[in-house]
This record gives structure tokens, C-alpha cells and sequence, in this order.
């Protein structure tokens, strides 16, 4: 704790440990995490080889060393992923390589970079996960915003009041302000604001840097809750 004190400041590890409590706060069947970045290499033209060095090295500074690498096209985009699984967490880092034609025939190419870190059964880490993306895509010089994901999951479909309670449950704990609300049948979203967390994204001219949002599975007959900073960007 001293030692991350030094490093991060005393100010983001309040604000990371109040994330951490505020979503523990509620019971969940399962809690999980997911740590995420995505953002432009550049476009200096990059041999295969190139993009496997650049790939080991994310993967050695994450501290994998059991990965397997493939090539694949998404969207007819050129893309190579290392990824490693394991009980613990999975690991999915991507080269993706953007053609632009002209002619029909590749004029450049943009490039960019997604790092991926899911946690199983484990939230207390998912802090030292962002930091470390954080580092790795600042030693890229790529900007770009690193997001953390806690997911619990609780059984049956929750109503309105229901979900209105746990989230003033877990924001009650921290020093966020309601920004923005969405609350329909088919999504439920809270956009809030902590001064004491460092990073904010901004919709409209509102600061946010949490996110609750819940999602009901009708075939598992549970409510996903996502507690986000600064925003969810998975699909739900």
C-alpha cells in the first residue's frame, strides 16, 4: 500500500479502493472483472514479425509467457492476436491492421492496439491490471483511456426500485454526482462523477467517470450489474 502511495498517489488509491468497496457492498452469485484499452499504433508500414515483437512484448510486460498468437481477418481487417487462457483470467491482446484502397489496390494502412484483462472470481486486482495497460499504452504513445469493468451477477430480473436501490447502495459510498440517466425495460444506465478518481471521460458538457448499468439475461434468469470507470464499454 505505501509503495503504491508513492506511485499512483494517495488520491487515486482512495478513489480505487472506494470502486472496490462500493460494488462489494451488494451480494453477488459471481463477481468478475474486466480491464480494457484501445487506441491508434500509427501508420508506419510494420512487417508480420514486427507485429509478433510488439505483441510479446505487451504479453511479457502483463507477465504471460503460455500465449499462442493466430491471424485472422475481422471486418476485413487484418488482425493478430496473442491471447492465454486460464481458472484465474484470460488475456487477449490484438494487432489490428486497418487497410485504406484506392483503385482497388492498398494505399496505407492505420494500426491500433487493443489490450483485453478478465479477472475470474477476483475484483481485488483489477486496479493493478489498469495501471499496468495504462503504462503499457503509455510507453506506445498511445492515447487512449484504459476502462475497468466490475461485474456481479444476481439471480432473477430486477425492477426499477429494485435496481434504483442498489445503485444508490453503491454510490452512496463514494463521492459521485448523478450526471445522466437512462432507464427503460431493456437498459438501465447512471452516468456520475467522482472528484476523487483521476480519470473522466465527458458526455455533453458533463464530467463521468462512473458508470452503473444492468442487463437481464432471460435464459440464465440473472441481472448482469456492471459497476464502470469511467464508462462500460461492453456489449449488454
Amino acid at each position: 500500500i505505501a509503495a503504491g502511495n508513492v506511485l499512483w498517489g494517495q488520491r487515486d488509491v482512495q478513489g480505487q479502493d472506494k470502486i472496490i468497496s462500493a460494488f462489494s457492498s451488494t451480494s453477488y452469485l459471481d463477481m468478475n472483472a474486466g480491464i480494457s484499452s484501445y487506441g491508434k499504433y500509427g501508420n508506419v508500414p510494420l512487417t508480420d514479425s514486427a507485429k509478433t515483437i510488439i505483441l510479446e512484448k505487451i504479453a511479457e510486460k502483463i507477465g504471460i509467457n503460455h500465449y499462442v498468437i493466430e491471424d485472422t481477418m475481422e471486418d476485413n481487417n487484418s488482425v493478430k492476436t496473442l491471447s492465454q487462457n486460464s481458472k484465474n483470467g484470460d488475456v487477449i491482446c490484438k494487432f489490428i491492421t486497418i487497410a485504406q484502397h484506392a483503385g482497388g489496390q492498398d494505399v496505407s494502412s492505420e494500426h491500433y492496439i487493443y489490450v483485453g484483462i478478465s479477472l475470474k472470481n477476483n475484483i481485488d486486482s483489477a486496479f493493478t491490471y489498469e495501471k499496468m495497460v495504462e503504462e503499457i499504452m503509455k510507453d506506445m504513445e498511445i492515447d487512449t483511456t484504459v476502462t475497468v469493468n466490475l461485474k456481479g451477477e444476481v439471480q432473477g430480473k430486477l425492477g426499477t426500485d429494485v435496481k434504483d436501490a442498489l445503485t444508490e447502495q453503491m454510490l452512496s459510498k463514494m463521492n459521485a454526482k448523478v450526471q445522466a440517466e437512462n432507464k427503460t425495460d431493456d437498459a438501465y444506465t447512471i452516468y456520475a462523477y467522482d472528484s476523487d478518481i483521476k480519470n473522466y471521460i465527458t458526455i455533453g458538457s458533463n464530467k463521468v467517470n462512473i458508470n452503473v448499468s444492468m442487463y437481464y439475461d432471460e435464459e440464465q434468469n440473472v441481472t448482469t450489474v456492471y459497476f464502470s470507470t469511467p464508462i462500460n464499454n461492453e456489449d449488454y
